[in-house]
């Protein structure tokens, strides 16, 4: 990884376990674990992520989560017929000049789905449309994540 594939590395991790650090944990309730919450997980992971990205330099950019539009149409990728929505993207909206970093999430209660790396493959890829700079599997796990990281559309 180069010096900015690092950081956007540990922005995001610090993100993670900020949310993994609320003291309403979002996997948690009255003691109990929960499930099915990836959508809320990423949500919270979004602000979080947000407010670090507020005293660096892609604090011009957009963190969006579900994006599915590129250059006003939807964002495809080869293998996937319907289109694709990443779980979480830093980029600039209307051009392709500045996809910075994919993040998809899994939770525990699902397998790990080859979708998912086919995804983050085909956003990173160097000979793609999008080319974005880092792609990030996160693992919701019960008590910490697990990641996987994707760059010129390869896992490292």
């Amino acid at each position: 990884m180069n010096e900015e594939q690092l950081l956007l590395r540990q922005l995001l991790e610090d993100a993670i376990n900020d949310v993994y650090a609320e003291p309403r944990f979002i996997l948690q309730h009255d003691m109990q674990d929960l499930e099915g919450l990836e959508q809320s997980f990423a949500f919270r992971v979004g602000l979080n992520l947000h407010e670090r990205l507020k005293n660096t330099d892609y604090s011009l950019f957009d963190l969006d989560a579900e994006y599915n539009k590129s250059l006003g149409l939807s964002k495809m990728l080869e293998e996937f017929e319907n289109g694709i929505r990443p779980d979480l993207i830093l980029h600039q909206r209307g051009t392709h000049e500045n996809n910075i970093l994919a993040v998809e999430f899994k939770g525990h209660w699902n397998k790990f789905d080859k979708k998912d790396k086919r995804k983050l493959i085909g956003l990173t890829s160097s000979n793609g449309d999008y080319q974005y700079r880092l792609g990030v599997f996160v693992h919701i796990g019960k008590i910490k994540p697990t990641f996987r990281y994707f760059i010129n559309g390869n896992e490292i």
